[in-house]
């Protein structure tokens, strides 16, 4: 059997390309579709090259704000929290997304920064990010995060606190969760437990909500959504659901429409004569009311 025909071009490099013929040409003989695929892919792999490039100095720029702030060392301190918010702006700047702030909350709701629990669907990686670029919240996280390379020290050093699923520290997880907000911080965890594509709201765990029940603090929900920028419909690349790889789903964003994170601020829940459970059902059906009066406008 014949192989393919190679066709050499000016970098020395050869393509194979269907030729009934079966005649080589050169780079100066193929059509236009042709070295335009070619240029196309060259640029492409330079451009992504060049993206996570910047990318890493980004993350190595926020090791360097973590060890001159000693938040490694000594994380949760007020003078650190613009810093955090300077970091934020700058990789979301970097990878074009965009954050839009949405106030839903009537005129009865207490200011955003005094102590409460946040409560948020999950959508991407992205979420903390965005959340973190106007407000200084620490996050409750998968325990697996603090083992992840540069980025398991900087969550430890925005203050976030790790939980191993399963493993029945649950109970002293949300005794620590309360203390953080009676202490006077933001607290922010994912009751969904996972990600989702955003189309929808996942059934709550309850637990963590017995948090704002003991430091009598209430609970702040809000809902984040994906949108392009350009369309206003959903983003499709945006979510990180399933089997997502980490660099691969950062591979796509590049490649994809600039994104608009809509970050929705709803009217906040009284922890005062409430249970985690109770909670937990009122959290959800605002947090799913808000996101449905989106979906079907």
């Amino acid at each position: 059997m014949k192989q393919p025909a190679t066709y050499p071009i000016a970098t020395a490099q050869t393509i194979a390309l269907p030729n009934k013929h079966h005649q080589p040409h050169t780079y100066a003989q193929l059509n236009i579709l042709q070295r335009l695929a070619l240029r196309y892919v060259s640029f492409k792999r330079v451009y992504l090259a060049v993206y996570l490039l910047l990318l890493l100095l980004q993350v190595l720029l926020a090791l360097l704000l973590v060890i001159l702030t000693g938040a490694y060392w000594l994380p949760n301190q007020r003078f650190q929290d613009k810093y955090i918010r300077f970091w934020c702006r700058m990789a979301l700047g970097l990878m074009r997304i965009n954050v839009e702030w949405v106030d839903l909350r009537g005129d009865n709701n207490q200011p955003l920064n005094l102590p409460a629990l946040w409560v948020s669907n999950h959508v991407s990686w992205i979420d903390i990010i965005a959340l973190q670029s106007r407000f200084a919240l620490s996050f409750v996280t998968k325990a697996e995060v603090a083992k992840w390379p540069l980025i398991g020290s900087l969550a430890r050093a925005c203050g976030s606190i790790f939980i191993k699923r399963g493993s029945g520290d649950s109970s002293a997880k949300v005794i620590e969760l309360a203390r953080h907000v009676q202490a006077g911080r933001l607290g922010l965890f994912f009751p969904e437990g996972t990600t989702t594509t955003g189309q929808s709201i996942s059934p709550f765990y309850p637990k963590l909500f017995g948090a704002a029940a003991i430091a009598t603090v209430p609970i702040q929900p809000v809902v984040v959504e994906y949108v392009n920028t350009k369309t206003g419909q959903p983003h499709l690349q945006a979510p990180f659901v399933g089997e997502d790889d980490f660099i691969n789903h950062i591979k796509t964003l590049m490649l994809s429409p600039a994104i608009t994170v809509k970050v929705k601020l709803i009217d906040a829940i009284n922890s005062d004569q409430h249970t985690a459970i109770s909670l937990c059902d009122s959290a959800y059906k605002t947090m799913s009311q808000a996101l449905n009066t989106t979906l079907k406008r």
